[in-house]
């Protein structure tokens, strides 16, 4: 078999860590490797201005088969964020293998945290895997939101992709 090695599969990594502080809950930790950016956290919610609102952004285009992303978000006692992407999430088609994401959400004792990226939209033939696991304290809360479409309008795409699994478990 020939492998095309003309793009180099991609191996995202995020890691944010929120605190409260004395008067608003903070981004105090992160990390980050290309192509997933992460910038500041903005404070535009009129109705809670503590809240820090971040966006992860990619600078690799559409998930191509081989990407691999890794995210691990963690709230500590009390703190509070939200976490959306900037744009949707565009898989492009596959002949063999597959990309994924994995993404993994501690919120301890009182914290909360909404996590509503933008959807994901799968193209002909992609072949896409992704896992959430949460550990959530009792007291914590969690609004999750995740919406895949059903491929491209305008390409006449309806379900055509080869792999789709998206898994999710709490504890």
């Amino acid at each position: 078999m020939i492998r095309d090695f003309s793009t180099a599969d991609k191996r995202g990594y995020l890691r944010l860590g929120f605190e409260l502080d004395s008067r608003r809950s903070i981004l105090r930790d992160w990390e980050r490797h290309a192509p997933t950016i992460v910038q500041q956290a903005l404070y535009f919610d009129e109705e809670w201005e503590e809240l820090p609102c971040v966006y992860i952004l990619s600078s690799g285009g559409p998930a191509l088969e081989g990407d691999r992303y890794r995210q691990r978000f963690t709230l500590a006692p009390h703190s509070y964020a939200h976490i959306s992407t900037g744009a949707a999430t565009k898989v492009a088609p596959m002949r063999e293998g597959y990309c994924s994401m994995q993404t993994h959400i501690t919120l301890t004792e009182g914290a909360y945290l909404e996590y509503l990226p933008e959807p994901l939209i799968p193209c002909r033939d992609a072949r896409y895997t992704s896992c959430t696991e949460i550990e959530i304290a009792p007291t914590a809360s969690l609004l999750l939101g995740e919406t895949i479409l059903c491929g491209r309008k305008h390409s006449r795409e309806r379900f055509d992709y080869s792999l789709l699994r998206s898994t999710i478990s709490a504890r």
